[in-house]
């Protein structure tokens, strides 16, 4: 199944001088690769092949009186049969039925979701990037549809929206994409991992904030992320985990040191140092 695997390059992060402000000492996060370009794998492509078939429905017209003169024979049923002068003459109407047959190339893709694929990729290929979006969203947005077909769709809407310069739409579509739950995990954390500096782009830390949570609850925050959840966690007050920020932060050290990579002091200098208030709301 080939799939568009939009995730790959270098993601914002929170920059060196929130250690800098935090700690006084030097930079307190590693880098952290970023995920916004897409690939140049192509997505799954489903056509769609017309099939014409002609149908001819036999009927009759009925007679509204008995035509039979012999009400007395037992046997009167009223009409007799399709024979000449029974009073019935038979009619035939023809109508012409057109079917499609939608093929994909993922051959476990639902027959449903590939021919809406299929309208969906024909109004693209049109130029028609309103409708093709539209198309595709029935999928990407349906939790009826199997987790695989979402994310194909979700990842032509990414594509679109990417081509259309539309933002917004690439944030929906990428979200979608997080949220079927059958990216591998590398993709999937370099695609939430660019969630999240969209949202630290727009200062929106909150939002950045849940998006780290999100990442750790998955089991796929590496130290930076951890570092980063820490650091939003002290600035923003926002805390509604069982875990505190100097706790978090202690977390990132550890798995760090299991990784064999070297911490940073400004790191160990967050767990020992408490920041005035001022400092915990500044904006980063």
């Amino acid at each position: 199944m080939r799939l568009l695997v939009l995730l790959a390059a270098p993601c914002l992060i929170i920059g060196t001088s929130t250690a800098a402000q935090d700690q006084g000492a030097g930079s307190d996060v590693l880098p952290m690769p970023d995920a916004e370009a897409a690939s140049e794998t192509s997505p799954i492509v489903v056509s769609a092949e017309r099939e014409t078939e002609t149908e001819v429905l036999l009927g009759s017209r009925v007679p509204r009186k008995q035509t039979v003169k012999y009400a007395g024979i037992a046997t009167n049923t009223g009409t007799r049969g399709l024979v000449p002068q029974s009073g019935m003459d038979q009619g035939a109407t023809v109508r012409t039925i057109t079917t499609s047959k939608c093929v994909s190339d993922d051959i476990t893709m639902s027959a449903a979701a590939a021919c809406i694929m299929a309208d969906a990729q024909e109004a693209y290929n049109a130029g028609k990037f309103d409708e093709a979006e539209e198309r595709f969203d029935v999928i990407a947005g349906n939790g009826d549809f199997r987790p695989e077909d979402r994310l194909a769709s979700a990842q032509w809407l990414y594509r679109i929206a990417d081509e259309t310069g539309d933002a917004a739409q690439k944030e929906y579509a990428l979200i979608q994409m997080v949220g079927t739950g059958v990216m591998t995990p590398e993709q999937e954390a370099s695609g939430r991992r660019t969630l999240i500096s969209w949202a630290l782009k727009r200062k929106d830390n909150l939002l950045a904030q849940q998006r780290l949570s999100e990442l750790d609850d998955e089991g796929l925050a590496s130290p930076t992320d951890l570092a980063n959840l820490a650091i939003l966690l002290r600035r923003t007050g926002n805390n509604n985990g069982s875990q505190s920020d100097s706790e978090i932060m202690q977390r990132a050290i550890n798995a760090a040191e299991r990784a064999g990579t070297p911490v940073q002091q400004g790191w160990r200098d967050f767990v020992k140092t408490k920041v005035s208030k001022a400092q915990e709301h500044a904006p980063f």
